[in-house]
């Protein structure tokens, strides 16, 4: 039956080859994740994981939260560190 997943062919390979297409090779390529934990935030921040956690429940680090996991985008990190007197105050009153 044509569209099943047996019948296909890829167009960029010789008969009979085993290997992947290179055509779907790109799916298994790393993607770059779009969010953080609580942890990777903090470590990349260069601050403890309470901070960090701290911060996050006074909402000034930035959270999404999925279900029961909080995480915190990349560019609202890249945003808190644009603006660094801002972030330096906001740090510094949670203490």
């Amino acid at each position: 039956m044509p569209g099943m997943s047996g019948d296909y062919r890829c167009p960029y390979q010789a008969e009979g080859s085993r290997r992947m297409c290179p055509k779907d090779q790109d799916l298994l390529k790393p993607i770059e994740r779009l969010t953080l934990t609580i942890p990777e935030a903090a470590n990349a921040l260069g601050i403890s994981r309470g901070l960090a956690y701290e911060m996050a429940r006074l909402g000034k680090l930035p959270t999404v939260r999925f279900g029961k996991r909080l995480v915190v985008p990349r560019w609202a990190l890249e945003r808190l560190l644009e603006q660094p007197e801002q972030a330096s105050k906001e740090a510094q009153a949670t203490r």
